[in-house]
This record gives C-alpha cells, structure tokens and sequence, in this order.
C-alpha cells in the first residue's frame, strides 16, 4: 500500500512549482523568524535552502523532480508511521481504561466458555424488540 502510494506521487510542472515556492517559502519564513530573533548562521543556511528551491520553482520546476520525489517519499513514510503511532494511542488511551473497568465490575458481553450441558447458545430476545412499528419511525 505504501508503495502504491509513493510511486503515484503527482510530478507535473504545476505539482513541481507549487513544492518549490511551498517548501522554499516555509524554509525562508523559518529563516525571517531565526534572523527576528537574533541566531546568527541559521537564518542564512535556511535562506540558501529556501532560496535555490522558489527560485527553481519559478524558473525552471523540473530540477526540483528528484528533491520532491524524495521529499513527498518521507512524507508518505512519516505519514505510515505517524498512523499507527496515533491509532496505538488512541486504543490505549480510550479501549484499555475502558476494558479495565469492564474487567474491575466483572461484567461481560460475551460467554467464552463452553458448556457441555447447555443444548443451544441461541439467545432469546423478548418480542418487542421486533415490533415492525419501531422499524418505520427510527428516530
């Protein structure tokens, strides 16, 4: 799936040019701020980044292809990784706490054993509950 979604990164002359003033523009902004706040090499190695990438996106976008590509291939990793951090965390934050308390009340919503001497695990639900009324007003 990752693959798939790498090799179907878009590399049109538009695509290319939007990178350069993007990227470029975020790396010049980066330096704006670091030269505001008074660092001294960082704001002219950030310059000479961004500047090369909006003026090769202005000028001439199909030497940014390799810089992109490698670019948008990280993003897609990062974004791989990113998903199974944030999913993980949410499991563990909402479904353990939620489990252990399930666990602590002793309830449960599911009979996992067997037992030989019952003749069906057929479970009876009153009549009611399949009143064709209830079907047509829902809500």
């Amino acid at each position: 799936m990752v693959l798939k979604e790498i090799n179907s990164i878009q590399s049109s002359t538009k695509d290319l040019r939007s990178f350069g003033f993007v990227v470029g523009g975020c790396f010049a902004g980066l330096a704006a701020l670091s030269a505001w706040r008074g660092h001294g090499l960082a704001p002219m190695v950030l310059t000479a980044i961004g500047g090369p990438l909006i003026i090769g996106g202005w000028l001439y976008p199909r030497a940014l292809k390799p810089l992109q590509k490698a670019w948008m291939t990280l993003a897609v990793l990062m974004g791989w990784v990113m998903t199974r951090v944030i999913l993980s965390v949410i499991f563990f934050a909402v479904m353990m706490p939620f489990a252990l308390c399930l666990k602590l009340m002793k309830k449960r919503f599911m009979m996992l054993e067997f037992d030989s001497r019952r003749a069906s695990y057929w479970e009876r639900k009153p009549e009611e509950l399949f009143d064709a009324k209830k079907y047509e007003q829902q809500y």
